[in-house]
């Protein structure tokens, strides 16, 4: 749809139907797509605490909007 928006790292179901702007790190499915979860740049499910199992990332709110944690550093 024209006007919609897809933020960054989201992942956006096969099949789901976008029919408002969709945050970053988002995991969207259904129709109209429902927000299910939230996603890793890594493309994994985040989980509680908001840390991936797999890459170690954390992630926090700021300002309503998921953010990678400041100071993570990559291959730590």
């Amino acid at each position: 749809m024209c006007g919609i928006s897809i933020g960054r790292w989201a992942i956006i179901a096969a099949g789901a139907v976008v029919t408002k702007n969709v945050p970053g790190y988002a995991l969207m499915a259904g129709v109209p797509a429902k927000h299910i979860g939230w996603v890793c740049e890594c493309g994994l499910t985040l989980k509680e605490g908001l840390q991936c199992y797999s890459c170690g990332k954390k992630y926090l709110f700021n300002d309503d909007e998921l953010c990678p944690f400041p100071g993570f550093l990559e291959n730590s």
